[in-house]
């Protein structure tokens, strides 16, 4: 018997909360399995790469030269050094990046990490380098291995029509990675749920526990946006896949007690 239709939200809370009513995940068709897959891929790109970075496509579609002109100083990269006339500090309305431009000192990587505290992105340029913040991580990439390199305000104007197409070629590819990403990651939750399962000897296939896998991903996922929204980093691998372990386990529970329980449907008289 199939199971009965569910929208995404029912769905998502009782693969949070509802863990005794797992096996009813199994009547679900392949189908049905995959959209709710898409759907939760689609969720953590929006939370986790979307949301953060909304001010930046609709400002950098309005940059045009006039804007540049207006609001970047003339700077220039010259012999392995970084000069600007004027010192830059931007942050964009949301208070998820922060541009800071400087060239009277150099700006160590302790000080980049105090300029871009509470943002998930940013960059700080200085006389010597740009150090760049992504989430929790700051590389940096000096000039001095640019000596030879030329690069002044005036070079920008030819590049702002292939900036716009780059940007939106990045939102792109980023949806392709997170699609990769969250499949490659239903196969390892999938085969840890196989192994788990040969002690829990619940009467299931590969194809059954890959489905229970793509629910008993979604507290971990959740669990992991919730983080990236608060502290501005995911959820560790390793307590996902602890809290995924945890989901299969009940999981597999549930379906080894319901094979357990005589049904008329499969003609066992029930007393």
């Amino acid at each position: 018997m199939k199971d009965k239709p569910r929208n995404i939200f029912r769905l998502i809370f009782d693969s949070v909360f509802n863990l005794k009513d797992y096996s009813g995940f199994l009547k679900m068709s392949g189908g049905r399995v995959f959209v709710y897959s898409l759907c939760m891929v689609l969720l953590t790109y929006v939370v986790t790469f979307i949301i953060p970075t909304a001010g930046i496509l609709p400002a950098i579609y309005k940059i045009d030269r006039q804007t540049v002109d207006e609001n970047v100083p003339y700077f220039e990269i010259r012999g392995g050094r970084f000069y600007i006339a004027e010192d830059v500090e931007y942050a964009d309305e949301a208070g998820t990046l922060l541009i800071y431009a400087t060239s009277k000192n150099p700006v160590s990587m302790e000080q980049a990490r105090e300029v871009l505290r509470g943002y998930m992105q940013g960059f700080v340029i200085s006389s010597e380098s740009l150090l760049i913040k992504n989430l929790n991580q700051i590389q940096e990439f000096n000039f001095a291995s640019m000596s030879e390199f030329a690069f002044t305000r005036e070079d920008v104007y030819p590049l702002l029509p292939a900036v716009k197409v780059f940007v939106v070629a990045i939102y792109l590819f980023a949806a392709a990675a997170y699609v990769g990403a969250y499949f490659i990651g239903w196969v390892v939750c999938a085969l840890l749920g196989f192994i788990v399962n040969s002690f829990a000897k619940a009467p299931v296939g590969f194809k059954e526990i890959f489905y229970l896998s793509a629910f008993g991903r979604t507290a971990p996922i959740i669990l992991k946006m919730i983080s990236f929204m608060l502290f501005a980093n995911g959820l560790h691998f390793t307590l996902f896949y602890a809290l995924f372990v945890l989901y299969i386990v009940f999981a597999l529970i549930s379906v080894r007690a319901d094979s357990a329980v005589p049904t008329v449907e499969d003609g066992t008289e029930i007393n």
